[in-house]
């Protein structure tokens, strides 16, 4: 049983398993983040987490970067991106969300060579 459970856990059940017994049945968190942590599990969290983190870190330091090839539209996206997230559960169900976060990745990434 404890097994099955960390299980869940860290690979997560889809709202299907972890919504049984709930009157209605639930669809979806109503937060990206805590969609994510059902859906995937810890692991899934981390890894869709950890490069937002970097990315959210890379952008701001290059919004406040002086000069010409400093610019915001990064920063504005990646902010917006985690606060719509937070208010709806859009990360794992919009694709154009995550092809502008691929956007603004290869931005930054261009950036640093």
């Amino acid at each position: 049983m404890a097994g099955a459970r960390l299980r869940c856990v860290l690979a997560g059940t889809g709202w299907s398993r972890s919504a049984e017994g709930l009157h209605p049945a639930v669809g979806h968190a109503h937060n990206g983040f805590v969609d994510c942590y059902a859906e995937l599990g810890i692991v899934g969290l981390a890894l869709v987490c950890l490069p937002l983190i970097v990315f959210s870190a890379g952008a701001f330091r290059h919004a406040w970067q002086p000069g010409a090839r400093a610019c915001i539209w990064p920063a504005a996206f990646l902010l917006f991106f985690i606060a719509s997230n937070v208010a709806e559960s859009s990360l794992l169900r919009h694709k154009l969300g995550w092809a502008l976060y691929v956007a603004v990745a290869c931005h930054l990434a261009g950036g640093r060579r």
